[in-house]
């Protein structure tokens, strides 16, 4: 009983103090959660050793988690899967409630009962645009039994702390050329996982664009210096030169301060369409501005989210949501079952989505054709 009232004394501290702390290292979901996301029912009432190390630091997460070994083990299974979750976002709002729910979904289709095979712990920054490496050694420092990341930079945070570890990556947009893998076909080492678009997508959409607008002859394509996804790039470019495009190169080095450069660099270079390659870097914040932008100076804007065409952007392509994150939770499962992480080709996910903000495009005078609008899976009114 002493023991219980410790403990709940913490859960009323912890409580407390996450009111006070504005700006945690990791944005941390409530016990409840925790508890259907894959912790023991019978832990559901303690703090994490997430949520404690948030607090208070390493070092007494270190006592506590010493302290309290036995009790952490009451009603698991035994040995239960401890898979670690990192992105780049901060864990807040709908579309990061959504990624959770589609790694659950998954591993409960898979046979994974949450609370009895699989344990996992969220990591996420407080800034998308913060050095994930030292989430991600002290995610090590736990010594899961499995990585899964979401995002490039979550990819490459995990490979740096860790040789031993599989990670399994999600919605990185070059794996190679941002150095997280040596080959798609064959990546090696303890990492694999899913390309956020296939490199042939960029044809399609170069085509696309052509078919909105045929007189583009200059496209503006933004990208972040703290992602800059070369090898995505460099499919861009090589896409719209065989079509007679030349390719504007628009490097933002700071979100979101210089978004307003990156749009006004586009219009000083003439470009008849701006393209955002997908990036976590850029928030949804940093999307709608940018489409806002773009209708201000009247500029066919391809976002780079669903969200930045809800707020403004003319169109965008994509996989079904989530879809990328479904495969490579579905990747966790093959390694668990005895997979070489390195002996796994990355998969790509099938693009077949296609948003067009009809509003949008009558507000900066564009005619979308109708045999777009036919392709079309969504159409914003």
């Amino acid at each position: 009983m002493h023991r219980l009232r410790s403990l709940l004394s913490l859960v009323s501290l912890a409580t407390l103090l996450m009111g006070i702390v504005a700006m945690p290292v990791q944005a941390q979901q409530s016990p409840a959660e925790l508890a259907n996301d894959g912790m023991s029912l019978a832990r559901q009432s303690w703090p994490t050793q997430s949520t404690f190390a948030t607090i208070f630091g390493e070092r007494a997460t270190n006592a506590w988690k010493a302290e309290h070994e036995a009790d952490l083990a009451v009603g698991a299974a035994a040995h239960p899967v401890h898979l670690a979750f990192m992105a780049q976002g901060n864990g807040i709002g709908d579309t990061n409630a959504a990624a959770r729910d589609a790694i659950l979904d998954t591993l409960r289709g898979l046979g994974y009962a949450p609370g009895r095979d699989v344990m996992i712990e969220w990591n996420y920054p407080a800034d998308p645009r913060q050095p994930l490496d030292p989430m991600a050694q002290g995610m090590v420092s736990r010594q899961p039994d499995i990585i899964l990341t979401n995002t490039t930079p979550a990819a490459l945070a995990a490979a740096h702390a860790t040789s031993t570890i599989p990670i399994v990556f999600s919605s990185s947009g070059d794996p190679v050329g941002s150095g997280v893998i040596k080959d798609l076909e064959h990546p090696g080492g303890n990492v694999t996982g899913v390309l956020t678009l296939p490199f042939s997508v960029n044809q399609q959409n170069i085509d696309l664009l052509k078919e909105i607008v045929p007189s583009m002859t200059r496209l503006a394509v933004i990208r972040s210096t703290l992602n800059p996804l070369p090898g995505q790039f460099e499919s861009i470019r090589q896409a719209a030169e065989a079509r007679g495009v030349t390719v504007l190169p628009i490097n933002v080095e700071h979100i979101p301060d210089d978004l307003d450069k990156a749009m006004d660099a586009a219009v000083d270079g003439h470009a008849d369409v701006i393209l955002q390659i997908p990036d976590g870097t850029f928030t949804a914040a940093d999307q709608k501005h940018l489409a806002q932008a773009a209708i201000q100076k009247r500029i066919p804007f391809f976002a780079g989210g669903r969200p930045a065409v809800v707020d403004g952007g003319l169109l965008f392509t994509s996989p079904p949501i989530n879809q990328q994150l479904r495969m490579a939770t579905t990747m966790v499962d093959r390694v668990l079952k005895g997979a070489k992480p390195g002996d796994l080709a990355v998969a790509a996910p099938v693009v077949d989505q296609l948003i067009i903000n009809k509003k949008t495009a009558e507000a900066i005078g564009v005619t979308i054709p109708p045999s777009v609008l036919a392709r079309a899976t969504e159409l914003l009114p």
